[in-house]
C-alpha cells in the first residue's frame, strides 16, 4: 500500500493510460515545472516517481489513478517491459504467477529458457518449475527441440503468464 491517497496523488499527477506516461499537475521545483513528464528509470528498469520524498513505482501509481485504490498484490507488466506503463499492459497478480514470465536465468548457456545441457546423459534437457517443483520435460538431441518441449510445458503449466522459450515472447504474443 502507499502512504498517499488517491486524492493526494491525483492532485499532483496526471496519467495518460494510452501512453503510460505521467505528468506533473503542479510545479514541484524549478527543474520540474507544471506539465513536465514525471518519473525516472531506476536501476531495475522500472519508472519511479517521488511524491513528498516517498518513491513509488509508476505501474502501481497507474493502477491507483485508474481504479481509485492501491493494488493488492503484484502489478505485472504483461509484455515484460518494465518501463511500459500503459494501462492495457498492466495486471494485478500474485508473486507466484508473476514469476512465471521471467526470462532465461543469467547463467543460461543454451539461449533458451528452461533448457540446459545434461552432462551425464550428453543430451539437452527441458525443465519447468511449477509451484516450487521442477518438472522434467524430456531429453533431446538439440537445444531447439528441448526449447519446443519447454514451450509446450509453458503453455500447459503457465498459461497466459508463461513466456515462450523459442520466440522470447509472452503467451499473449507480445515481445518480452
Amino acid at each position: 500500500m502507499g502512504d498517499h491517497s488517491f486524492e493526494d496523488v491525483s492532485k499532483v499527477l496526471r496519467y495518460d493510460a494510452e501512453t503510460g506516461e505521467f505528468f506533473w499537475k503542479v510545479n514541484t521545483s524549478q527543474r520540474t515545472p507544471t506539465g513536465a513528464r514525471a518519473g525516472t528509470v531506476c536501476y531495475y528498469g522500472y519508472i519511479v516517481i517521488g511524491i513528498n520524498r516517498k518513491y513509488y513505482k509508476a505501474h502501481r501509481l497507474a493502477f491507483l489513478l485508474m481504479t481509485g485504490r492501491w493494488p493488492v498484490g503484484v502489478v505485472d507488466h504483461i509484455n515484460c517491459v518494465r518501463a511500459d506503463n500503459r494501462f492495457c499492459n498492466l495486471r494485478v497478480t500474485s508473486a507466484a504467477l508473476n514469476s512465471r514470465n521471467q526470462g532465461p536465468a543469467k547463467n543460461n548457456t543454451s539461449g533458451f529458457k528452461g533448457v540446459s545441457w545434461h552432462k551425464a546423459k550428453g543430451l539437452w534437457v527441458a525443465q519447468i518449475r511449477v509451484d516450487r517443483k521442477h518438472h522434467s520435460l524430456g531429453y533431446f538431441d538439440t537445444p531447439e527441440k528441448a526449447a519446443e518441449a519447454y514451450d509446450a510445458g509453458s503453455i500447459k503449466y503457465h498459461g497466459e503468464y508463461g513466456r515462450l522459450s523459442t520466440t522470447n515472447k509472452t503467451r499473449t504474443g507480445v515481445p518480452a
